[in-house]
């Protein structure tokens, strides 16, 4: 059962995603009428009566504010619109296609880099200033500072053309998404890397640790029992946007491995002025977002007790 107090904090976190998602509508729908260029500039063989029927079909041809109306109470409806790219297509059916295919890419690659990140920080964590730590560092360091399609056109190299062991594009079978998911999530495991060896090195010289190591508790009970729970608070924290960054960010990866996902529409979607398909992406991507931040709030309570939702 969900107390009462939670309750009122998923009403209001969900009443204040509510109105973040009414600003970022408006805004985008700001920003497209601003930016200079049409849907079908480039349709240089388009007789003008045609352009102009094609235009009000869409409701290109109504003042804005009754476009910017229009939109919006399809949104409340759940209706995204049609494509004007992909005329016979709708985006609600596109965002439905694409979607799970970034979704599942970005899951893939926010369980490696949490796995990695934090078993890398727990190790590193437990050694300060020995080899084991300054090589993970370094190498945590290299994983920051490197760029993802720099990361992913190495792993295409050795792992796809050199040794053969993984297909080097295409979004078919298991073995398909190992190096895109590597290439994404190993910039963020590297940061969570960094993040848990600090928070391990912090909470190893609190007074609780201090004590279950005199009483001769074993080295792994004192890790998971009374180090790891105060240690993963911050990376906790993180978890939120970090999942919703590799959702969102993931547009690069799939177009250097040809992964079917929302990357190639968003991207086509700006190039051709796709206003409905562009502002439904971006609604996707933010609605994940606060979604995550909800979770992310409601997990940090329930790792330490001395946080309460409110």
């Amino acid at each position: 059962m969900i107390s009462g107090k939670i309750f009122k904090f998923l009403i209001k976190r969900i009443a204040w995603g509510i109105v973040v998602l009414f600003t970022v509508a408006t805004l985008t729908f700001i920003a497209m009428k601003g930016v200079p260029g049409g849907p079908f500039d480039k349709e240089k063989n388009f007789p003008e009566a045609i352009r102009i029927n094609i235009e009000a079909r869409y409701g290109l041809n109504l003042p804005w504010h009754r476009q910017y109306a229009r939109y919006m109470v399809g949104i409340a409806k759940g209706d995204l619109g049609p494509s004007l790219k992909y005329r016979s297509r709708r985006v609600n059916d596109i965002l439905a296609e694409t979607f799970p295919v970034s979704m599942i890419l970005g899951m893939l690659a926010f369980a490696f880099s949490v796995a990695v990140g934090v078993s890398a920080g727990i190790w590193a964590g437990l050694r300060p200033g020995r080899a084991a730590d300054k090589g993970g560092m370094l190498l945590a360091t290299l994983g920051i500072s490197l760029p993802n399609f720099v990361l992913g056109t190495l792993l295409i190299l050795l792992f796809s053309l050199h040794w053969r062991f993984f297909p080097p594009a295409l979004w078919e079978k298991a073995r398909s998404m190992i190096l895109p998911a590597i290439a994404l999530g190993f910039g963020p495991g590297a940061y969570i890397a960094r993040l848990t060896r600090s928070s391990v090195i912090e909470v190893s010289g609190m007074p609780h640790v201090t004590v279950a190591r005199a009483k001769g508790v074993s080295p792994t009970r004192v890790v998971v029992k009374h180090m790891l729970r105060s240690a993963i608070v911050p990376v906790v924290t993180i978890l939120g946007p970090l999942l919703a960054t590799l959702v969102t960010g993931s547009f690069v990866i799939e177009y250097m491995f040809a992964i079917p996902g929302m990357g190639k529409f968003f991207i086509t979607a700006v190039t051709d002025r796709d206003y409905p398909l562009i502002m439904g992406v971006t609604l996707t991507y933010s609605a994940l977002i606060v979604f995550a931040n909800i979770a992310v709030d409601l997990l940090y309570g329930i790792l330490d007790p001395r946080v309460e939702v409110e």
